[in-house]
């Protein structure tokens, strides 16, 4: 079965100068040897053409991206994930447990535990798992898009014995 095969795009996010997501649509041409490819109407108009749907179950627009979580002890200094303070523990490939160690005088790395779950596309849910420690932290993320400079610095918690049991999404492009 032959078909119309003019009306194919490629559909890719791309970051702009300020760091903002964008679609950008391009026009796949698809050579198929012995079928001519099918002339636009001289009286169509562009505005009349047909454009293709966007969206959807059956297309994807992803950007994917990476993660550093941090917390910020009272005093101001900020412990990193990928750090000596983070113990990191790898559930699955998308899944991972970061134990932090918030003064690192006594080793546990039981005073904040944060589980971040890759859910591709720059989509991560992070859950506030436990707090073993006394002090209040501030949980953060910063989410860089592969390719890019720029990172999307966020507070998730302003006070993490309060948000013990919470999760929330954090998404590159929004």
């Amino acid at each position: 079965a032959s078909g119309n095969l003019s009306n194919i795009y490629t559909v890719n996010t791309e970051l702009d100068i300020a760091g903002n997501c964008q679609e950008v649509m391009t026009p796949v041409t698809l050579e198929t040897p012995g079928v001519p490819e099918e002339p636009t109407p001289v009286d169509q108009t562009p505005a009349e053409q047909e454009t293709p749907a966007v969206g959807g179950s059956e297309e994807l627009i992803c950007v994917n991206a990476t993660y550093q979580i941090s917390i910020t002890n009272p005093d101001g200094t900020i412990r990193y994930s990928g750090t000596a303070y983070d113990d990191l523990f790898v559930i699955t490939n998308q899944e991972r447990l970061h134990r932090f160690e918030d003064r690192g005088e006594d080793g546990d790395f039981n005073d904040v535990i944060v589980r971040v779950i890759d859910g591709d596309c720059g989509i991560f849910t992070v859950e506030l798992v436990s707090v073993e420690a006394m002090w209040q932290h501030k949980v953060g993320i910063s989410v860089t898009p592969i390719g890019s400079k720029e990172s999307k610095d966020l507070v998730i918690w302003e006070n993490s014995q309060a948000a013990v049991g919470q999760t929330k999404l954090v998404d590159v492009c929004s």
